[in-house]
């Protein structure tokens, strides 16, 4: 027993050993010990030496401790700010900017602003590219070589041409811009950000949607419109106001289709797998046409949009976020705009307007399908309906020519009367006479076979086709066939059904089912009306004539 305890003694040292925890200091913690804030009373010896707290003639001084706070008593900074100054763009989505710089004590790289202003006007002389990389890149952390390529990669943007280049040097010279800001020619700087994003946001990614805020950040604050160079791709990587690159002039009832098209809509056409081909044009042409009329309605008082009631959204941020900013170039920026992005009531008024416009295209073009419109307002039905009736009139059948009579078949033509023709007929009459007696001698008479016979074969042909093509219908949609049989019995909520419980929207599934049907039928299968759905009617008796050939097996 002695033996075991010493063995299981020496194995704990040895286990201690390694314990560096044993090694620190203890510290007593106090949790949950409620904190006195009453005032406390601090006496002092009489006579001691400058008075200990108290008085010299022994009276009790009353003093309040604070509690203990984790900031040791200091009270959080709040920001301030300097007196705002707000302006409203023009032909804009927004409608008012209020610019607020930050009141600071100190002062944030300063040192990279005297450099920036000591080279502003430094020129750069060819040279190769040195590798050169920072998480913030400074002027003061470029070596003689660094600083020569940047001088000459900096010039070499100003001329329009862009070299290869390290992500770092292109993150100072963006920096350079901004911090001096009304220093330089401020539109000519928005050009070259503009450009540093058009030519190197594909080889950066990371530069893609910062930069890209970056400098609708910089136009707000010099009260400069959107850069025409980006164009609509540069809206698309802002990440918190695409609205600001969306040009909305004054009674451009084109133009505010077009952005309505690219920016807010719950519907893309350009998605339909009807938009191929030939269709593509049409498409185009009339979905965007129907948009313009839509538009015309909404602007009767000559501001685009104001006949939709929606109030405009509110967006406050800090300038610049992420970038090297010196004390002064610190502003919060407050936008009320329009929005586009954000605007759910908007989004499905234009996708509703574009999947009507889409249901009249397929419509013209025979396709039996239909998508469902949920909240179209009747005045825009009419609106779209007349539209489409004057470019797309609808296709009529051309009335078959009257019938010659009957008698007119058989009319003797009008030709004198000839006794050589009258000798030729009666001839090749009797050749045609010996002919035929010859031929019946030789083989038995068949009669010619009756009505009956012939089209009973006919017809057993067509009805095994048309059951082996329900056949094939019911294995492609398999277990969506009972839903299917609902609806052509009149179940107008089979589908609805059928869809919630998949977790579908129901055009989705209705779609889904068609495109099946079309790779068996050709043609599509379920259409919607009334805001429901059903099957077409001509494929009801399918349905039918499979589920009995089903049962029958």
């Amino acid at each position: 027993m002695g033996k075991y305890d010493e063995n299981n003694r020496k194995k704990a040292e040895l286990d201690s050993f390694w314990d560096i925890s044993s090694l620190i200091p203890k510290r007593s913690f106090s949790f949950g010990i409620p904190v006195d804030t009453s005032p406390k009373e601090i006496r002092g010896e009489q006579g001691a030496p400058n008075g200990g707290g108290s008085s010299s003639d022994g009276t009790v001084i009353t003093r309040y401790i604070p509690p203990h706070s984790p900031d040791g008593g200091l009270s959080r900074v709040r920001e301030e700010f300097e007196p705002e100054v707000s302006y409203a763009p023009e032909d804009s989505l927004i409608h008012r900017v209020i610019l607020k710089r930050k009141k600071s004590a100190y002062q944030y790289y300063q040192e990279f602003m005297a450099d920036a202003l000591r080279f502003l006007d430094r020129r750069g002389d060819p040279c190769d590219c040195v590798s050169y990389f920072s998480y913030v890149p400074q002027y003061n952390q470029l070596n003689k070589a660094q600083l020569s390529y940047y001088f000459w990669f900096r010039d070499s943007v100003g001329r329009g041409s862009f070299p290869k280049t390290d992500y770092s040097y292109i993150l100072l010279y963006i920096y350079e811009l901004i911090n001096l800001g009304d220093r330089l020619d401020v539109k000519e700087s928005q050009r070259r950000l503009t450009a540093l994003w058009r030519e190197y946001h594909t080889s950066f990614p990371s530069l893609s949607g910062k930069l890209a805020d970056w400098i609708c950040d910089f136009s707000l604050i010099h009260r400069l419109p959107p850069p025409t160079e980006g164009g609509r791709e540069l809206a698309e990587k802002v990440l918190a106001l695409k609205e600001f690159y969306i040009a909305m002039p004054r009674g451009d009832e084109r133009g505010c289709a077009r952005s309505l098209l690219h920016f807010c809509t719950s519907y893309d056409f350009r998605g339909s797998k009807f938009y191929a081909g030939e269709h593509e044009a049409l498409f185009d042409t009339h979905i965007f046409e129907a948009l313009v009329r839509a538009v015309r309605y909404y602007s009767a008082d000559g501001r685009l949009l104001s006949g939709i009631s929606f109030n405009d959204c509110r967006l406050e941020r800090d300038a610049y976020a992420g970038a090297l900013c010196t004390a002064e170039t610190r502003y919060r920026i407050e936008v009320e705009y329009c929005s586009f992005s954000r605007s759910n009531e908007l989004r499905f008024l234009v996708g509703d307007i574009i999947k009507y416009s889409e249901n009249k295209l397929r419509n013209h073009i025979g396709v039996k399908s239909k998508m469902t419109v949920y909240s179209l307002p009747n005045e825009v039905r009419d609106l779209l309906d007349a539209y489409f009736a004057e470019v797309l009139p609808s296709r009529r059948i051309k009335a078959a020519k009257e019938p010659a009579p009957y008698e007119a078949l058989y009319e003797v033509p009008a030709k004198p009367l000839s006794l050589s023709d009258a000798a030729r007929i009666e001839r090749e009459s009797w050749n045609t006479t010996y002919e035929l007696i010859e031929a019946f001698e030789e083989v038995p008479v068949l009669l010619p076979p009756s009505e009956d016979t012939v089209a009973e074969p006919k017809r057993e042909s067509e009805v095994s086709a048309r059951t082996e093509e329900g056949n094939e219908l019911r294995r492609c949609l398999g277990a969506r066939w009972q839903m299917l049989r609902r609806l052509s019995l009149g179940d107008s909520s089979a589908l609805i059904e059928e869809a919630r419980e998949k977790g579908k929207m129901p055009d989705s599934l209705a779609e889904e089912i068609n495109e099946l049907a079309f790779e068996v039928l050709g043609d599509v299968l379920i259409e919607s009306a009334d805001g429901s759905y059903r099957i077409i009617e001509d494929y009801i008796e399918l349905l039918e004539e499979s589920d009995k050939e089903e049962n029958e097996e």
